[in-house]
């Protein structure tokens, strides 16, 4: 009897030792079977992401019926849209000017020009004229504008920034430059040059002032006025001045590193190719360590003055609103933008215009 229970348990040994190879394939298979279903809820999320769907440049139609449900002013042959980011203003292809045959015909002009607008990855307002007597009047007025308010520029950008700034307001003239180093250009902002570089234009002066709107603790809403914007003046200002670079600036974002919680600036050719954001702020913004790159740039050209433009001599002020991942990031992280009195900007539409506006608007947003 004893020796059938003996039999029966060595069986039994032996059946659960055969069955331990089964049980770890079991474990491993359930085990990739979980790390891809997390991998493909990963990719959904990754998909829905407002960063993933914000609008990108498809073709010159889409972007030209996305463009005309951006516009923020269009009197007298002046027409100001609110330009996304990642799209530029040269002839190549992907770029606003290839637009500008559809928009005047949709509005109802010969042609169109453009006569301002903010760098490729940079949002905000952009001018187009309908004719060449008018270009020169807008550049006038710009011109006049620089002069008269010098010290205190009436083009504020509106920059989403990774930590905190080193000073919470301030304005101060600066040069900025550009330097070769083994034969790669690069951008500074400096306080101090020589006259004969202000002679040979090797630097361009000009006053920069900023503020913090807003602050949690990973990043901060900053203000920024001014007129210079040779060799990115904006963006280098935030990242090698305030040592806190507009999120998503993959250009000078990652000239600031950081060492023991505090900020440093990194001389370019040594910065990193990528710039590593700190985790909880990642967090806040559905974001997995690893897909910076997929973070658009949070700076945005939100108001600029033309003095003396209208008919009565008075000034016509442009505002345009960020764009809806810039609103969306801000409210994750509890930042509240700071409320401005609401400028009439006549936007002269026919109703048909207004109609296909609307459509085109629902047809990007499905």
């Amino acid at each position: 009897m004893s020796s059938t229970l003996t039999i029966k348990s060595s069986q039994l040994r032996n059946l659960l030792c055969n069955c331990a190879p089964l049980r770890n394939k079991f474990d491993s298979v359930s085990k990739s079977s979980s790390s891809f279903h997390a991998a493909a809820e990963n990719e959904q999320r990754r998909k829905e992401h407002t960063y993933v769907r914000r609008w990108k440049y498809v073709n010159v139609e889409s972007t030209s019926k996305y463009l005309l449900g951006q516009i923020i002013y269009n009197k007298d042959g002046i027409v100001a849209i609110n330009k996304p980011p990642d799209l530029g203003s040269s002839k190549e292809d992907c770029s606003i000017y290839h637009t500008l045959p559809f928009l005047a015909k949709e509005l109802g002009y010969k042609y169109l020009k453009l006569v301002k607008v903010p760098e490729k990855s940079i949002s905000g307002i952009t001018i187009l004229v309908a004719d060449a007597a008018l270009a020169e009047e807008v550049s006038k007025s710009i011109r006049r504008s620089k002069a008269l308010f010098s010290d205190d520029p009436k083009q504020t950008f509106l920059a989403l920034t990774v930590g905190h700034p080193l000073k919470d307001e301030g304005s101060e003239r600066f040069a900025v430059k550009i330097q070769n180093h083994e034969n790669q250009k690069h951008c500074y902002i400096v306080r101090k040059w020589t006259e004969n570089e202000r002679k040979r234009r090797d630097v361009n002066i000009g006053v920069v002032s900023h503020k913090v709107v807003a602050q949690c603790e990973q990043a901060s809403l900053v203000s920024v006025s001014t007129w210079q914007e040779h060799a990115h003046c904006p963006r280098v200002f935030l990242s090698d001045i305030l040592l806190s670079p507009a999120l998503g600036d993959k250009k000078f974002g990652t000239r600031v590193s950081s060492l023991f919680g505090k900020p440093v600036l990194l001389k370019p050719w040594i910065a990193p190719a990528v710039k590593a954001l700190p985790p909880p702020l990642l967090k806040h913004l559905s974001v997995l360590s690893g897909s910076e790159g997929s973070i658009p740039m949070h700076l945005h050209l939100q108001e600029l003055t033309l003095h003396g433009f209208k008919k009565d001599n008075s000034d016509l002020i442009l505002r345009a609103d960020p764009p809806e991942f810039f609103l969306w990031s801000c409210k994750q992280l509890n930042l509240e933008l700071p409320t401005v009195d609401r400028i009439d900007q006549p936007v002269e539409l026919s109703e048909e215009i207004e109609r296909k506006n609307q459509n085109n608007i629902k047809m990007i947003c499905n």
